[in-house]
């Protein structure tokens, strides 16, 4: 007998209209709306995604999302997420929330990583 698929992981819908939404209301991938805002036009979004990112009663994988942004638009709390995580990355909230299927790892410090390379 098969097994059941996995539950994809669904983002809230306040997740979805800052990370999942582009400037023009459209669907758009998260990485697309992180390259976009890298030419300004996301200060509006980025409280609301600091507001998540300190708030331990959200989903960690939309904690990590939310820090992968602000890092890529270099704001000091997406910063500051980063040096406490490289500090004790073990003990932080969104470990394993992504997998590198390829090497078969967890890639989260990797993502952020990335981010702090496209930051300005």
């Amino acid at each position: 007998m098969a097994e059941p698929p996995e539950e994809r992981w669904q983002s809230s819908p306040e997740t979805r209209a800052l990370l999942f939404t582009d400037f023009y209301g459209e669907p758009a991938e998260p990485d697309d709306v992180f390259a976009d805002a890298l030419d300004g036009g996301y200060v509006e979004r980025t409280p609301a995604l600091i507001a998540i990112l300190q708030d331990d009663s959200a989903d960690p994988a939309e904690r990590l999302r939310a820090c992968v942004a602000l890092t890529s638009w270099a704001d000091p709390a997406g910063y500051g997420a980063v040096i406490t995580a490289a500090a004790a990355p073990d003990d932080v909230v969104w470990r394993r929330q992504s997998y590198d299927r390829f090497f078969g790892q967890d890639d989260t410090f990797g993502q952020l990583a990335d981010a702090v390379g496209a930051s300005r």
